[in-house]
């Protein structure tokens, strides 16, 4: 590879002409990883149950939960600051190189440090070396952020998927093969150090750069502040978003803890294996088009569309159906998880739409109001559970659906000030699938009135098959519809039949 100066340009963003093909491949391709992922991850889990005890899992679970926490640093937002620029040259991408790298070692060191008091904490031994281990993947992934940044930057998603679909299967069978010659809690361990082994590895040789010595910091300055307010907004966030499980877990228990949680993960599983490809796609797109207000605005009115035709007809039949969804995918012995679950699906239906206010805001490069709006919904979130908690977990998923709509138009108002989105873009967008899914909750709910006293997977396939024919019937009788419908489908397959 030829020597770069610090001034030249890297990975130039691909051409206006090419965005709406590649972000439609790029977020089929993204699917697609997501899917893989989690079918080979249900596979693991499958074999390893059979194969570990309980006792195996929960003790990595702590150590889970130890660097979850530790992941909202490792990154910095310093991957999402390179895919939003115009332009980016050797010397910045070197730089954030180096400053990834070292707060990869920092957190790594600091994981490793705090297997220490986790392990006098919990009265478990393990959990050292557990966490010595686990921190390695902090440094490899610091090693590589940047990589993966400049292939996503490219919209290189083809490549990405390869990577990822390979990183994960050479895991899975790492684990499953440790746990047959008797690793026990250590298979859980190696499958992960060996999915980030390989999938940094990977990176650094597929983006086709590589870094050069560090250059002066002010070629960073910008970067660098772009990143820590995004890097705030997710600390915060993360917070906000185990406030509710600490209240729970701390004035009703486990049982009920687990109830709740197990309630979300039901609803998010779905959700975000249909939002993540969608933003990972859409992020390099919409930061492209910066500058060039109707092509954003018409860009976010497509996704936003988009997201809202998959991501409203499914929450709405996960929500009138929530007994039976329950019933089925969890048991009898889950059957209090319902309402927790239809609450949390009424604030599931807009969310995955209204997330997007995000990704406006950080394509648009305005991470310090997107920092700032994370503290005021930290807010928002706190007093919302702490109105709900004397009703316990159904209280706090309620109060916490109710919240989320009286803070979406101020919320709006905003965020989309300083934007080329305006509130009238989400209104175009959400208004079909919104008043279709309202059809389909009709239509499914009265499917289990008529089959009441059946077989809870009965009517749960009844509700899904008459909830989904009344949903495309009503999206193509609406003004607009056939139209959208059969632009997203050619969309879908022109970005595979173009070259």
């Amino acid at each position: 590879m030829a020597s770069l100066a610090p001034s030249d340009e890297v990975a130039p963003k691909i051409g206006l002409k090419d965005i709406k093909v590649q972000s439609v491949r790029g977020g089929t391709l993204t699917f697609l990883d997501s899917m893989v992922a989690l079918g080979l991850s249900t596979v693991q889990t499958i074999v390893l149950a059979r194969l570990l005890t309980p006792g195996d899992f929960g003790l990595v679970a702590i150590a889970t939960a130890i660097t979850a926490f530790a992941g909202t640093f490792s990154d910095f937002g310093l991957s999402a600051a390179i895919i939003q620029r115009e332009h980016i040259t050797h010397g910045q991408v070197t730089s954030l190189f180096w400053v990834n790298s070292g707060i990869g070692l920092g957190v790594s060191v600091l994981t490793a440090l705090a297997g220490f008091p986790v392990a006098w904490f919990y009265h478990r031994s393990e959990l050292q070396p557990i966490l010595l281990t686990l921190s390695l993947t902090f440094l490899l992934a610091g090693m590589s952020s940047q990589h993966r940044a400049l292939l996503r930057r490219q919209m290189l998603f083809f490549r990405l998927t390869w990577i990822n679909i390979t990183a994960n299967v050479v895991a899975v069978a790492s684990a499953i093969g440790s746990a047959l010659m008797g690793a026990g809690f250590w298979s859980l361990v190696i499958g992960t150090l060996v999915n980030n082994m390989i999938s940094s590895t990977l990176l650094i040789l597929g983006s086709g750069w590589m870094p050069g010595h560090p250059f002066p910091w002010v070629n960073v300055r910008d970067l660098m502040k772009f990143g820590a307010h995004l890097a705030g907004f997710n600390v915060v966030n993360y917070f906000a978003r185990n406030l509710d499980s600490l209240l729970i877990g701390k004035f009703y228990g486990s049982h009920a803890l687990g109830l709740y949680s197990r309630a979300y993960q039901l609803l998010m599983l779905p959700i975000s294996r249909i939002r993540d490809p969608l933003n990972a796609a859409a992020m390099p797109g919409l930061s492209r088009l910066q500058g060039q207000p109707e092509p954003f605005r018409q860009y976010y009115r497509r996704i936003s569309a988009v997201l809202a035709m998959v991501t409203m007809p499914l929450v709405a039949l996960l929500a009138v159906s929530s007994e039976h969804v329950v019933n089925v995918l969890l048991g009898p012995n889950w059957s209090e998880t319902a309402t927790i679950f239809q609450w949390m699906a009424i604030a599931g239906f807009i969310q995955p739409v209204a997330s997007l206010r995000g990704l406006v805001l950080v394509a648009s490069g305005q991470t310090r109001l997107y920092f700032r709006w994370g503290l005021i919904n930290a807010v928002c979130c706190a007093l919302a559970f702490l109105i709900g908690i004397p009703w316990g977990a159904v209280g706090v998923a309620s109060a916490y659906a109710v919240q989320n709509y009286l803070i979406l138009y101020p919320s709006m108002a905003l965020l989309f000030g300083n934007t080329e989105v305006r509130i009238a873009d989400f209104h175009h967008a959400v208004w079909r699938p919104a008043v279709a899914s309202f059809i389909l909750i009709g239509a499914a709910w009265i499917s289990g009135q008529w089959l009441k006293g059946q077989p809870h997977i009965v009517i749960l396939i009844a509700q899904a098959v008459s909830g989904g024919v009344a949903y495309l019937f009503a999206f193509c009788l609406l003004p607009g519809g056939r139209k959208e419908l059969a632009s997203l489908l050619g969309n879908l397959s022109s970005s595979f039949l173009k070259k």
